[in-house]
């Protein structure tokens, strides 16, 4: 824990500096990590207010269970974890997304490759995040229906900065036919 806490704070100083000394708007950074890095950015939303616009997340894990989290509104997050990662487990991803939920953030739901996961099927991958997130809170009414179509349509636009996710006048169209 020290070792993250430590290259948590680091990058954030880098992240600081860097936009000092090249003139870029730090309220706009977007962090991409993978496992370990993703690690490092989640616990950057964890310890940082303000610290990132948003997070693409590949195989993350709770950084800190323990640490007081800021407000994240106005941060958009974006989990992709495979369903058989023996590493990042379901269940992992699933409590990081209710924290970051729980702190104010847009939270998007993918699916990130058959390499992990052995399935590109967005609805299996929203099909488990129900399972896991009723079974994980012993819950039954846990992570419903409209919650987590949210997830893959209205935040994720949201967090991509488009005029879409929902079905309505002057909205992108966009279709899926599920047969």
């Amino acid at each position: 824990m020290e070792d993250l806490r430590f290259r948590t704070d680091e990058l954030y100083n880098f992240i600081a500096e860097a936009a000092a000394k090249y003139g870029f708007d730090r309220e706009k950074v977007v962090a991409i990590g993978y496992s370990n890095g993703a690690n490092i950015a989640a616990n950057l939303l964890f310890r940082h207010e303000g610290s990132l616009r948003g997070a693409i997340l590949h195989h993350p894990m709770v950084p800190d269970r323990e640490a007081a989290i800021p407000s994240l509104a106005n941060v958009d997050v974006w989990i992709g974890a495979g369903v058989n990662d023996f590493m990042c487990t379901k269940e992992e991803s699933m409590e990081l997304e209710s924290l970051l939920k729980a702190a104010g953030a847009n939270v998007c739901l993918g699916t990130d490759g058959c390499g992990s996961s052995n399935n590109l099927d967005i609805l299996e991958a929203m099909k488990t995040s129900a399972i896991v997130q009723k079974a994980w809170r012993d819950d039954p009414s846990a992570m419903p229906l409209d919650e987590l179509a949210a997830m893959v349509s209205t935040n994720a636009a949201k967090a991509l900065g488009i005029n879409a996710g929902q079905i309505k006048e002057g909205m992108l169209a966009d279709i899926l036919i599920i047969n």
